[in-house]
């Protein structure tokens, strides 16, 4: 199944920790990233603290895991990167934030995972990313394309535009 992830980082070095991130994510056995989109710096949205801007990317990853088992190797990868356990919903400065945000036509409602991501039409930081590596990215639930939401208000703007984080 392919799945979108996005990774996030406003604790410097940003882009380091977005390669430390995928480097770890392709050591997943059966994981393969097949795509990466180029880095988004976004202003801190909703954040309890002053903070500095978030770098975010896409990455696709093709595996034969199920979303629940990929969550927790994503996870162990957040632990490894240096992000507290205990920060995880807060929203607070972090090294690394992994999100599963869309997997094909899959739709998951659990306490610990929600798919596609809950705030993904609205929040400029998962759309544009996404819609780099997946133009043709629909909503699993209504089908509706999700580029037909960059046409609303998403927050925040984007800042600036850096090379993807992979080669």
């Amino acid at each position: 199944m392919l799945f979108h992830l996005n990774l996030g980082s406003n604790i410097e070095p940003r882009q380091e920790h977005l390669r430390g991130a995928l480097a770890l994510i392709e050591k997943i056995p059966g994981v393969a990233v097949v795509g990466c989109s180029r880095i988004y710096a976004t202003p801190a949205v909703d954040m309890t603290a002053p903070a500095g801007p978030f770098l975010n990317c896409c990455a696709a990853v093709r595996t034969s895991l199920r979303a629940d088992r990929l969550l927790a190797r994503l996870k162990e990868i957040e632990l490894l990167l240096g992000r507290p356990a205990a920060s995880k919903g807060a929203c607070v400065s972090r090294t690394i934030d992994i999100d599963i945000v869309l997997a094909e036509h899959l739709v998951v409602e659990s306490p610990e995972l929600a798919i596609p991501h809950p705030a993904l039409a609205r929040r400029s930081f998962f759309l544009w990313p996404l819609l780099e590596i997946c133009p043709g990215a629909a909503d699993p639930r209504t089908g509706r394309p999700l580029r037909r939401f960059l046409a609303a208000e998403v927050v925040p703007p984007i800042l600036e535009t850096l090379p993807a984080p992979l080669p």
